[in-house]
């Protein structure tokens, strides 16, 4: 086999000797997967044990696709002068760059090549541009050295547990995510991924501090310049990874500070070609191949500076870009893909971008602070005509981390979505038997809109409280029902809790009163919907060993409960 290919590939390479000169990246997709030296019954040999485990736990078979590339084909491409840049098993298929289209020619002459097209032309770096952004990030971390010494005593413990959201509290509690950081679920154990432009300052910034302290990044790599190196480029990445890592007291806390990280740079912020979805797809790959849970990806492509390689909006129907197709392949193999729905709902195109339009991923739109609409949020739906976007975040006044070192605030989907795809991942630790399509299936429908869905909200805020609750089967009827849950400790001694739950956003009045109806203490308190809200009463050490009744007037229904006091321990 391998000397077979290597003669025909000279054979071909003698009848070409002039070199046409137009520098650019291609993408080389062949016929089949014939001769590999892996099996998927062995699928070791090629997946991490993470990856087979996620697999296995929602029965998830290997599959072809999860196959390497035939080395020697990628040989063969090598062998008549083509730099190969990396390699897409699930497309079978290979990045390369060239000065030399006529290889390009060559290429698809040989015998297991199916196809080749130019993703990017070769562009000229502007030096003096790249001098300025040199020059702003060093001045930018140099501020953040500063900063970050200033706020060396807010920085918490490698130990601590606490969740002060600072101004990152509204964009949290609107989608009660800090129900699920008070039940004890904040990522623990969950991998997520973030695909985007680049992460300066992440390694040396005071809110990231507490990630690298607990070891909580796990790696990283540049799919742009090939390198290891993420934190540099551009500062988008970076404020993405803020919202969901971020754990500072009194600055800002991410909705995911427990779950651990994988930074992945894919974008090239200064110009936009279709090799950016290649390089989406390899990221992929690389994210699936280590066992990803969770990726969040504030990306999102419509045109490029490549005219010809362009989407229109009926290529957005869940099944036709590259980029689409492999977000659905990563949901088929058990991951998590978050994906921002872009932000085109002002101008002449409007609709939301790819991958967004992918089947069984969650698809993020942006509101306000109070969960309207944000006009800039682009609109579904698919072109197949599928609710798009999925659900909404806020997005317009979303707090983000400055590299200065305190916080500013920004705009876009690009920042709901990783605020969704860190609730997502808490969620998922908190019920780890289920399934990704039973994680989107709730999310979608603990949604404000779920019953009426439109193409701006989708399904509308989600309420990560409610989504817990239905994934662990309670019952709707029972979530649409007030109740007090428990009273304790019984006897109370010095004082109680009771833990009530409310099944919409309410204000209640508590009364601790004798048998005889005599109000001992009492209090008017909020509570939150579809969660269990604790009540405490303090100071109740005076009142006497005997029995006491406990009543709560909750709009038009009230309950009672019956405890006792005793001054014995």
């Amino acid at each position: 086999m391998s000397f077979r290919i290597l003669f025909i590939t000279f054979i071909i390479f003698t009848q070409y000797s002039i070199a046409q000169v137009a520098p650019g990246k291609y993408w080389i997709e062949f016929n089949d997967k014939n001769y590999t030296l892996f099996s998927i019954e062995q699928p070791e040999a090629f997946l991490t044990k993470r990856a087979i485990e996620r697999r296995e736990k929602q029965n998830i078979s290997i599959r072809e696709n999860d196959l390497p590339v035939n080395p020697e084909y990628i040989q063969g491409l090598s062998n008549i002068g083509l730099e190969v840049l990396y390699v897409s098993k699930w497309f079978n298929a290979v990045a390369v760059k060239t000065s030399d289209s006529s290889l390009i020619d060559l290429a698809g002459m040989l015998p297991y090549v199916k196809n080749a097209k130019k993703v990017a032309r070769y562009k000229a770096p502007d030096k003096q541009k790249a001098l300025l952004e040199e020059l702003m990030m060093l001045m930018e971390k140099a501020a953040a050295e500063k900063n970050n010494k200033d706020l060396t005593t807010l920085m918490p413990s490698k130990s601590a547990k606490t969740f002060d959201y600072g101004k990152a509290k509204n964009q949290i509690m609107m989608l009660n995510g800090d129900q699920l950081h008070k039940a004890g679920f904040a990522g623990e154990g969950i991998l997520i991924a973030v695909f985007d432009a680049g992460f300066p300052g992440v390694d040396t910034m005071a809110v990231f501090a507490e990630m690298m302290q607990n070891d909580r990044f796990k790696g990283s790599y540049d799919f742009v310049d090939l390198d290891e190196m993420v934190f540099d480029a551009n500062r988008h990445g970076m404020n993405v990874l803020s919202t969901m890592a971020s754990k500072l007291p009194g600055v800002m806390t991410g909705t995911a500070p427990h779950a651990d990280y994988w930074l992945f740079r894919t974008e090239e912020a200064a110009s936009e070609f279709l090799i950016e979805e290649c390089n989406w797809v390899r990221a992929m790959e690389y994210a699936d191949s280590v066992g990803i849970d969770v990726v969040n990806s504030s990306l999102g492509y419509t045109t490029f500076d490549d005219p010809g390689t362009s989407h229109t909006y009926e290529d957005l129907d869940g099944k036709s870009t590259i980029i689409t197709r492999a977000a659905t392949i990563a949901a088929s193999k058990g991951i998590l893909v978050v994906n921002s729905a872009g932000n085109s709902g002002d101008s002449e195109w409007k609709y939301i971008g790819a991958p967004a339009d992918a089947d069984s991923i969650l698809s993020i739109g942006a509101s306000d602070a109070q969960g309207n609409y944000a006009s800039f949020s682009s609109i579904g739906p698919s072109y197949d005509g599928r609710i798009k976007p999925n659900v909404s975040g806020q997005g317009l006044g979303a707090t983000l981390a400055s590299q200065s070192g305190g916080t500013i605030s920004g705009n876009g989907t690009s920042f709901s979505a990783p605020i969704i795809a860190g609730l997502a991942a808490c969620l998922w630790q908190a019920n780890p038997e289920k399934s990704v399509q039973q994680i989107i299936k709730a999310i979608d429908q603990s949604s404000s809109q779920y019953s009426q869905p439109d193409y701006k909200l989708g399904y509308g805020i989600p309420n990560f409280a409610l989504a817990d609750k239905l994934l662990k089967g309670i019952k709707a009827e029972d979530m649409n029902r007030d109740s007090i849950v428990n009273v304790y400790p019984n006897p109370f001694n010095k004082g109680l809790t009771i833990e009530f739950y409310s099944a919409k956003d309410q204000e209640i009045e508590v009364q601790i009163a004798s048998v005889n109806g005599k109000t001992m203490s009492q209090g008017k308190y909020q509570m939150k919907a579809f969660a269990n809200n604790n009540i405490h009463f303090q100071q109740l050490d005076k009142l006497k060993d005997a029995a006491y009744v406990i009543k709560i007037n909750a709009g038009k229904r009230s309950f009672a409960r019956t405890i006792l006091r005793s001054s014995k321990d």
